[in-house]
């Protein structure tokens, strides 16, 4: 007789198959779809400004294998932070890739895509159905607000933090243990937190969890054995202070009522850009609390206060186990970058919702389960993929933002007010590209609108000393010192000395933008040079054998070395060291490089 349950010609030894495919298919569905939304960040190299040489093409040397290198990753800040794992991952991408920027790309679309199936792993973890979801996954990782995170080598932090972030939650949501007697999710923090501080909403958040899933008594069990997570808190927090302190120094003062304007505000903003992403940028104008801000915060907190209230009234368990959990994750974990602490020139950013707008998407694919009910599988499912495909095409697109800096500075400046950290940068862009008037136009309008700002002053001298009035220029840098603090400025005022016949003014104000910025090739060189010009033979040697290190790559550090052995006597160095200059000359494009002479080779401003 016929099997009737194989009657239908189905093999029984293929439904494992079947099984299988359809457990792993969400999975290999967001593999895909991160990839082709991100794909042209993988042609991108790495930006020749806005951190990318901070933590990469200015610190190879730090970022060799060794021992000591990784044990001043777990024992000294970098740059305003404390993230050791994220500078290890850096580490690999040199052994692997050397420079070249597609490999470093390649590394955070990973990270990001272990994220987006840790996101996964989280909605189902809360019982939603497989449709819901890869809804919650799929639209949380294509949208155009992760291309920052995602795109910008040097907020890797956000991607490896996300990726242990959300597994942590995961794994919690899905733990079969009681709360007070779960340890893998610690890891998870722990491992979260090495990849970026603000990782330390995590036990909170977990809270929130529980609430959702247990109520208040199951938030009692976890404080029961919540002493380690306060001693990690009790040690990051520290560690956070003095990495900023080190790097800014301590914050005495700021207008604590304008940045809670801004932090009030930004709740509302993170959600409307999460609903509509439109009008998105790389570095956004500040926030100018005029009537018309004033009045959407009120009208955003008043609105949310009627749906609270209506909430309380008509849907009470629901506003109490779903919403309230969902939105005070939200703001916890927003809550460190919320723009309370001013957050160095801006206001808002996109990569500041790369974790707090998750629950906002577990929320989404919980109202899908609902709407499939009620208007049907086909409809709902046409729906959500004409919105992902929405989400996916923009992103796509987003991503050329971060193509080159070019790119991205003038982007952020075509604003109709533009941050003023965004004119400052594009002007920088101008000068490099040699539009030099085009600069002074930017220049000229940003002292007109922040009159106060001393940077748009440093930029009108640059430009003028670009246009060979440099003793003009050198009065202006005189009247701004000691009220610019960068390495910039210190550099360009080292170049103008050199350039006036100022050699001894020059070393020092080079060696100043060292002490700002000590990896930093170009015044590494220039610092040489002036070295070499004063007869300090052996410093310049140092100087030059440091921008070898900080550019493995680049033959003139070594030219410039050879010729000052050569000063100094030392013949038979020169002629080796010459010779390894010689073989980076054949690996790289060819320079003009005029005969040896007494004078040494410098960097272009």
């Amino acid at each position: 007789m016929t099997n009737p349950r194989t009657s239908a010609g189905a093999d029984p030894r293929a439904r494992p198959l079947l099984h299988a495919a359809a457990r792993f298919a969400p999975g290999l569905l967001l593999v895909a779809a991160c990839f082709a939304a991100f794909l042209p960040c993988l042609g991108f190299d790495l930006l020749q400004a806005w951190d990318d040489p901070i933590y990469v093409l200015n610190n190879v040397e730090a970022l060799r294998f060794s021992r000591a290198n990784v044990a001043r990753w777990f024992t000294a800040p970098f740059f305003a932070n404390y993230h050791p794992l994220t500078m290890l991952t850096y580490m690999v991408d040199l052994r692997l890739w050397d420079l070249w920027g597609p490999g470093y790309h390649l590394q955070n679309l990973l990270w990001h895509t272990v994220a987006a199936l840790g996101v996964y792993g989280l909605a189902r973890a809360l019982h939603l159905d497989p449709l819901g979801a890869l809804t919650a996954a799929l639209l949380w990782a294509i949208h155009p607000l992760r291309v920052e995170s995602v795109v910008w080598v040097s907020e890797r932090k956000d991607v490896i933090c996300g990726a242990f972030y959300v597994w942590g939650l995961a794994w919690a949501a899905r733990e079969t243990k009681p709360p007070e007697h779960q340890t893998i999710p610690f890891f998870f923090f722990v491992f979260a937190v090495l990849g970026k501080a603000m990782a330390v909403s995590f036990p909170f958040v977990l809270l929130c969890l529980d609430w959702h899933k247990g109520g208040l008594e199951r938030v009692r069990r976890r404080l029961r054995a919540f002493w380690p997570y306060a001693f990690v808190l009790g040690v990051w927090g520290p560690l956070t202070f003095f990495a900023q302190a080190s790097e800014h120094g301590v914050r005495t003062h700021w207008n604590v009522l304008r940045q809670a304007g801004v932090a009030w505000s930004n709740l509302f903003r993170y959600a409307g850009m999460t609903a509509a992403p439109a009008a998105l940028n790389p570095i956004y104008p500040l926030v100018r609390f005029e009537a018309r801000t004033i009045a959407w915060i009120a009208a955003a907190s008043a609105a949310a206060a009627l749906g609270i209230a209506l909430l309380w009234r008509f849907r009470r368990h629901f506003l109490l186990r779903t919403l309230a959990p969902a939105f005070a994750a939200y703001g916890l974990m927003l809550l460190p970058v919320s723009g309370i602490v001013p957050l160095g020139g801006i206001d808002y950013a996109d990569r500041y919702t790369y974790l707090p707008t998750v629950p906002f998407f577990l929320l989404a694919g919980a109202a899908v389960i609902r709407l499939r009910v009620r208007f049907g599988r086909l409809r709902v499912l046409a729906a959500t993929a004409l919105a992902a495909i929405g989400l996916g095409l923009t992103t796509y697109w987003t991503c050329y933002t971060w193509q080159d800096i070019e790119t991205l500075f003038g982007t952020a400046a075509a604003a109709a007010d533009p941050n003023p950290v965004a004119a400052v940068a594009w002007a920088k862009c101008l000068i490099r590209l040699g539009r030099v008037h085009d600069a002074l136009v930017v220049a000229e309008q940003g002292i007109r609108r922040h009159p106060g700002d001393p940077r748009f002053r440093f930029i009108r001298a640059r430009c003028l000393a670009r246009l060979g009035r440099k003793k003009e220029a050198l009065k202006v840098y005189e009247r701004l010192i000691g009220k610019l603090d960068d390495a910039d400025f210190y550099a360009a005022v080292a170049d103008c000395y050199r350039d006036t016949g100022a050699p001894n003014k020059a070393e020092t104000f080079y060696s100043l933008a060292l002490n700002v910025q000590r990896p930093n090739y170009n015044v590494r060189l220039n610092r040489g040079a002036v070295r070499f010009t004063l007869g300090k033979y052996a410093a310049a040697a140092d100087d030059f054998r440091a921008a070898a290190a900080f550019r493995p790559e680049r033959p003139e550090p070594l030219l410039n070395l050879a010729r000052t052995l050569a000063a100094m006597g030392r013949m038979d160095r020169a002629r080796q060291v010459l010779e390894k200059a010689q073989g980076r000359l054949r690996r790289v494009k060819p320079f003009p490089v005029g005969p040896a002479s007494s004078t040494v080779s410098k960097s272009p401003e």
